[in-house]
């Protein structure tokens, strides 16, 4: 693992690492929140408690839907997950009505990660965050082509592929440069004790 950690956008240090907190998911080992649980519990920290259910609802719809035709297939090549695996997975990704876009589960994972207060904000998505790194941990790490390995990465948006409109608060996304996300590689110490 490398020492060098690389920003992105908005992304700033924050003086106290993740790991510091591990404290924080100590519980969970003996008692695993549930998806319902965990979703609502951060949409409730974000502000949206009095809709928490209802975009729960929006989610666990959108995501059953989804996973009605593709978990044979995912099933077949992961045999160890269950179908809440899949859910937790696939309910990172899953896009909300345009009216609740800030309660999109990536979008309020990644805020708290890098908020300010980094205590509080990983307070916030704690049993999110654990039942996701755990259902991630069923999956390979890599997916393999002929020639080579290309590690799993979620991006939202287009991304900067262009040197010439670099700036020096975007980090571009080029052959042969290395880019690290460095929640996830802080994050790395947790997942040795789940």
């Amino acid at each position: 693992m490398s020492l060098h950690h690389q920003y992105i956008n908005n992304e700033s240090i924050s003086e106290s690492p993740i790991n510091e907190f591990e404290d924080i998911f100590e519980n969970y080992n003996a008692n695993p929140p549930s998806l319902k649980e965990a979703l609502i519990d951060m949409f409730t920290s974000s502000g949206g408690g009095n809709k928490a259910s209802s975009l729960y609802g929006q989610i666990i719809s959108k995501v059953n839907k989804h996973l009605q035709n593709t978990f044979s297939s995912i099933q077949k090549k992961y045999p160890n997950i269950a179908y809440e695996d899949a859910q937790i997975i696939a309910s990172y990704t899953c896009e909300l009505k345009k009216e609740d876009y800030n309660y999109n589960p990536y979008k309020i994972l990644n805020s708290n990660l890098v908020s300010d207060n980094r205590e509080n904000g990983i307070r916030n998505i704690s049993k999110y965050l654990f039942i996701f790194l755990k259902a991630l941990r069923k999956l390979n790490r890599y997916y393999p082509d002929k020639n080579k390995k290309y590690l799993y990465r979620g991006i939202n948006k287009q991304v900067e592929l262009n040197r010439d409109s670099f700036d020096n608060k975007k980090i571009p996304y080029l052959q042969g440069e290395t880019k690290f996300f460095w929640l996830f590689l802080q994050l790395q110490s947790i997942l040795r004790h789940l």
